[in-house]
């Protein structure tokens, strides 16, 4: 034994190795049941169309998290989720911009055909 060894670095490598004992059949579970479990593809496609074209977004993500729901060997729920949501918030901006936009056309058409 090495007289110039701390003896409190000997207790905190003690208490590591125990929690990693015990960190490693929940780590070890949750790898086995990532692989099993494969990433719905619907969630991916549904939350890459929330940007490209929401409304079709929102109809993917809808249909993922179904699909989700009622098979247990599919992962991606969060995706799904975030698909959804984010969909909702850029059908709702487009909308609202569609809107302004009308609006202000609308008016510009009204103001030349009054002043000519």
């Amino acid at each position: 034994m090495d007289p110039n060894a701390d003896p409190w670095e000997k207790q905190e490598t003690k208490k590591k190795k125990e929690v990693e004992k015990k960190k490693k059949p929940t780590e070890e579970k949750q790898e086995k049941e990532a692989k099993e479990k494969n990433l719905s593809a619907l969630a991916v496609v549904g939350f890459v169309f929330a940007f490209l074209f929401a409304p079709l977004g929102l109809i993917l993500s809808l249909i993922a998290l179904h699909r989700i729901k009622k098979n247990s060997n599919l992962r991606g729920r969060a995706l799904a989720l975030a698909g959804f949501i984010l969909s909702i918030i850029f059908t709702a901006l487009s909308i609202a911009v569609s809107i302004i936009a009308l609006s202000l056309l609308d008016q510009a058409i009204l103001l030349r055909n009054t002043f000519g």
